[in-house]
């Protein structure tokens, strides 16, 4: 498993997602007469390669559930990914940024949801660079709670392999509790709202590419918003 490719997560508006994927071993099709000539080759027969895709999952479960119940955050922590945040935030502080900006003042501010249009996912500079990481640990308390997240597993699973990852799920996330936040409210930001459609030429003198996009107003709740 690598960083980046195997494991990540990705900060929006309105969620933050944190994505683990986990190679498993190919199913074995043996037969049970071929057990015997597959523990002389060496070869995982199909129960232990049963058994070693399950614990992988397993253990899938477990860290999805660290991460959503026990990140340590600490000072020393907070200290090193500072520097990761400025890199990111200096390494697309240009073209492509100045066209976002025009492009969510346009969309957002424009439409009345000027919270969403002014307040970019990575954050400022004199923020991230200076918060105390405290603040860090009470907003995780605050926000991590079973009622805001869900779990979502993808894979070419069978039926047993189907049911253990329930069972896991359940008995992994099952005794989480609110803590010491329990019952605050979610913040509530002003959707976009444009009365016709929308038409858009944005230009920048450093752009070397032309490209066209079209953006599909949605509707929850009696409440518009734009799926990017």
């Amino acid at each position: 498993m690598q960083y980046g490719s195997c494991l990540n997560a990705h900060t929006n508006q309105e969620e933050t997602v944190y994505k683990l994927s986990v190679p498993l071993p190919p199913k074995s099709e043996a037969k049970v007469d071929d057990v015997a000539h597959d523990f002389a080759n060496e070869v995982p027969s199909s129960t232990e390669s049963a058994a070693e895709r399950q614990g992988r999952l397993s253990m899938a479960i477990n860290v999805l559930n660290e991460w959503a119940t026990g990140m340590r955050i600490s000072d020393e922590d907070v200290e090193t990914e500072r520097r990761v945040i400025e890199e990111e935030w200096r390494g697309k502080n240009g073209v492509s940024r100045r066209i976002l900006h025009k492009y969510w003042d346009a969309v957002f501010a424009k439409g009345g949801a000027g919270l969403i249009a002014e307040r970019f996912p990575i954050g400022l500079p004199e923020v991230f660079m200076k918060c105390d990481p405290q603040l860090i640990r009470d907003f995780y308390r605050k926000w991590y709670r079973p009622e805001l997240m869900a779990v979502v597993v993808v894979g070419d699973f069978d039926q047993d392999e189907q049911e253990h990852v329930l069972e896991a799920i359940r008995s992994t996330f099952g005794c989480m509790t609110n803590g010491s936040a329990e019952g605050a409210p979610l913040p509530i930001v002003e959707l976009p709202r444009h009365p016709n459609d929308l038409v858009l030429v944005l230009e920048d003198a450093e752009l070397t590419q032309t490209s066209v996009g079209l953006r599909l107003r949605l509707w929850l709740c009696g409440r518009g918003f734009v799926a990017l």
